[in-house]
Parts: structure tokens; C-alpha cells; sequence
């Protein structure tokens, strides 16, 4: 079954699926076109027919009853290729959950899985699948949907297809990995690294830890789309925000420097997480960071061209990066007049990542130099 038009990108609208379905040979949702389904399966039958492969460009969303998995509920009844662009989503609004199986793996492929949490606060919204493997520009979306809801998606594994594959983490407000037990939380969890802690490298600014977790952030390639920062994790609340605060709150992470504007106050090193917040600053001389948000313009020093150098992460597998977040009014530009090195040698993944957070024309500029062995700008 063929919803859309495969020969191109036009929206062909939303198709409400209110029925068992019986037809076989799979189903593909074409790019800018959408399928609600409403229905559990029955039998051989389900939402999307009888079986098969179920391709999507455009975005699946099962509401109510609808569910991927099987009668039985030992197993998928569909075979789930997301394709780059496309949404599968979970939308719990009706009190149903565990919509795919447990155990059954996802390649995002450039897709997002999204995961809408009950319309009910008395009620935490759970989902739980198996191994996850992102490609090209992925992301996992969770909304807890009211005040006070609570959502949890929890995947078996996370893994890096390779040099440029990114992760987004979308939610719905600054409610990632927030304290376990406490409502107004969005809250995603790798079973894998709450036994064995993905390595974080560099250095924050952490206040006590629920459960247990190292020092530093994840890679760069994994990023907060939301309040767009670096991430952190711990084996309770899972992935965590990096916080611009000098004074985190209890079981909060934060950047290890913070700089307001006018020169870099003090020498950074090769583990520092830096955000540059409320001003333009200038370089007096080359800089070493891990990692470096800024939504202000960088430039060098007077009669000279600096570099900033992003320092090697505790294994070959670890990046810190650039995050550009331009705040600034319409029709302006973040401008990073410095060099930059990624690796101390300028061997490594460049990672830079640039959100335009609202606002009309907002963009970023790197008139410096780029020494890196390949860049992955997303």
C-alpha cells in the first residue's frame, strides 16, 4: 500500500486509518505525507495490514489503539525501515502504551522516533525497544505533553553508524533527565550505559549524581536540539543537559567555564566545556578548549590570527566540538574570526553544529582556517 506520491515531494495531506487492514505486500508512507492509525492488531491483521515491511519517508503516527506489535505481543507484526526524514511516532494520548517490542531492534536511518506521553500527570509514559543504531542526522523526540506528565524512552543499545552521524534530542522544554520520581520530566535511557557508562570526557561542572556517572559530556554529534547544548548521562535520569549556571542545582551538570564576554579570562585547557554567553570575545592568544558553545562572535587579537584548537577526547571515539547558537536579531550572523583545530594534531572529526532558534536570516560565519581530517556540520 502506497500513501503519497513516491515520483515526489508534494504534501498529499494526512490519511486516517480507522480500521483493521487486510492487504498484504507492505506499506510505504511517501516523504511529506502522513498515516494516522487507530487500531490494535487482530490476529494476522493490523493498522498497517497483514504484515510486511512498513517504509516511511513521511511520518507514521499510532494513536489510540494502534500498535506495531503483533497479536500475540511476543513480537513486531512490521518490519520498520525509516528512511532519512521520516517520523514514527507513538502517541499515547489515549492511556495505550508499549507500542513496539521490547526486544526488536531500530536503525533511525536520518529518522526520528517520537514518544507523546499520556494526558495524564498521575500516569509516567514508558516505551522500551531494543537496540538503536543512527546514521546521517537522527533524532529521538519525547514530550510529556502536559504539566506534570512524565515520559521515558529506554533503548536496549545506542550506536554510531560512523563519521558523520549525528543524534538530536527533542523535547518539549528544558525537562531532560531531570530527577527520578519528579513529575515535569523527559527523560531518555540507554540500558547498555547504566552498567557501563559511555566514556565522557572533558570537564564539568557536576552538583552530586543520581546513580552513578563520570566526569564530562557524550560527543558532540550527540546534542540537546532543544535548549541546544552538549550533552552529559547517568545511569538514573539518563541523557542530561549541559546547564549555563556557575551554581548547578543538586544532580544538575554544567560548563566548566563561562565567559560573559571581553577576552578569555583565564587559559582554558584541553578538557575545558566552555560557553561563551552575553558578549563578543577576543582571543589573546591560541585557546585549547574541549568543547565551545557560543551564541557571540570570537574574534582574534589585535595584529593576529588566533586558533582554537579542540583538544583529543579520552579515546579515539570521543569528540568535543563547536556549538553556534545565534540569539541575535534578524539578518545577523555569529562570526568565529579565528582558526580552528580539531585534534591537537587537526586530525580529527570536525564537529560544528549551528541552530538557528528562531527569527528570520539568523546565521553563523568561520572565516578562520578548518584543520580537521573530515567535518560533520549539522
Amino acid at each position: 500500500m502506497l500513501f503519497g506520491n513516491q515520483a515526489g515531494n508534494g504534501n498529499s495531506g494526512e490519511t486516517d486509518l480507522f480500521d483493521v487492514n487486510t492487504y498484504t505486500g507492505g506499506t510505504i508512507v511517501s516523504r511529506s505525507s502522513s498515516v494516522l492509525t487507530r487500531t490494535a492488531t487482530t490476529g494476522a491483521n493490523g493498522p498497517v495490514g497483514n504484515g510486511g515491511a512498513l517504509d516511511v519517508f513521511g511520518q507514521i503516527r499510532f494513536y489510540s489503539g494502534a500498535t506495531l506489535r503483533n497479536f500475540a505481543g511476543t513480537a513486531n507484526q512490521y518490519t520498520v525501515n525509516l528512511h532519512p526524514g521520516g517520523v514514527l511516532w507513538f502517541d499515547n494520548e489515549g492511556g495505550i502504551q508499549n507500542r513496539y517490542d521490547d526486544t526488536t531492534p531500530l536503525d533511525l536511518n536520518g529518522g526520528q522516533l517520537y514518544l507523546r506521553a499520556e494526558n495524564n500527570a498521575a500516569t509516567t509514559t514508558t516505551e522500551i525497544i531494543g537496540a538503536v543504531g543512527f546514521s546521517r542526522g537522527s533524532s529521538l523526540r519525547v514530550d510529556r505533553r502536559i504539566t506534570n506528565g512524565a515520559v521515558q524512552l529506554t533503548a536496549a543499545s545506542l550506536t554510531r553508524a560512523g563519521v558523520g552521524s549525528t543524534l538530536a534530542i527533542v523535547t518539549n522544554g528544558a525537562f531532560l533527565g531531570l530527577n527520578a520520581g519528579v513529575d515535569e520530566v523527559e527523560r531518555i535511557k540507554v540500558t547498555a550505559w547504566d552498567t557501563t557508562l559511555p566514556t565522557l570526557s572533558g570537564n564539568v561542572n557536576r552538583n552530586v549524581t543520581p546513580g552513578f556517572a563520570n566526569n564530562g559530556i557524550l560527543p558532540a554529534y550527540y546534542i540537546d536540539a532543544t535548549s541546544n547544548t552538549f550533552l552529559s548521562y547517568n545511569s538514573t535520569t539518563g541523557f542530561q543537559s549541559v546547564l549555563s549556571t556557575l551554581t548547578p542545582a543538586t544532580n544538575q551538570v554544567a560548563y566548566s567555564n563561562i565567559f560573559a564576554g571581553g577576552v578569555f579570562s583565564v587559559n582554558t585547557t584541553g578538557s575545558s566545556v566552555v560557553d561563551v554567553t552575553t558578549a563578543a570575545v577576543t582571543l589573546l592568544q591560541d585557546q585549547t578548549v574541549y568543547a565551545l558553545r557560543t551564541s557571540q562572535n570570537i574574534s582574534s587579537g589585535f595584529a593576529q590570527f588566533n586558533t582554537l584548537t579542540f583538544a583529543d577526547g579520552a579515546t579515539d571515539a570521543d569528540r568535543g566540538g563547536l556549538l553556534i547558537n545565534n540569539l541575535g536579531a534578524d539578518n545577523t550572523s555569529v562570526t568565529l574570526a579565528t582558526n580552528l583545530k580539531f585534534g591537537t594534531s587537526g586530525n580529527k572529526e570536525g564537529i560544528i553544529y549551528f541552530q538557528n532558534p528562531g527569527g528570520t536570516n539568523r546565521t553563523a560565519t568561520i572565516s578562520g582556517d578548518i584543520s580537521a581530517s573530515s567535518i560533520t556540520k549539522f
